[in-house]
């Protein structure tokens, strides 16, 4: 036991909302209000170290990758929706999927990653032998 902490014998105690450790009763509100703020303040560390673990973990792509993304990027961005999709799927069977999933990010359009997303489904199911090439 730390010595310079009081025993206070058996408190009851009843459990608060859900995720808060209970607290004995008889606590005057700003030890209440003081325990409330560090339990807030310990989920917001928690969740920022989580967050830099999370960004840690993920690789960026090679600063080559980047480069050969711009260029993609330039030259498919002037073609319509779907002339763009139909790029980023010869660009998967030609660079891999990573690549062309990179490029399709970087053109910023949310529909043709959608459709883009979709046509790497259907490219999958095919090569899975689950679904038959049109």
């Amino acid at each position: 036991m730390d010595k310079y902490k009081e025993s206070i014998g058996e408190v009851e105690t009843e459990p608060v909302e859900t995720g808060t450790v209970p607290r004995p009763e008889g606590l005057s509100p700003r030890e209440v209000e003081v325990e409330k703020v560090e339990q807030e303040v310990k989920q917001e560390i928690e969740q920022e170290v989580k967050q830099e673990i999370v960004e840690e973990v993920k690789p960026a792509p090679p600063a080559d990758d980047k480069a050969k993304h711009g260029k993609k990027v330039e030259e498919i961005k002037k073609l319509n929706d779907q002339d763009q999709v139909e790029a980023l799927r010869n660009l998967a069977l030609e660079e891999g999927p990573d690549f062309a999933v990179g490029v399709a990010k970087e053109l910023d359009n949310a529909f043709v990653l959608d459709e883009f997303h979709d046509t790497l489904d259907k490219l999958e199911l095919i090569k899975e032998g689950k679904l038959k090439e049109i």
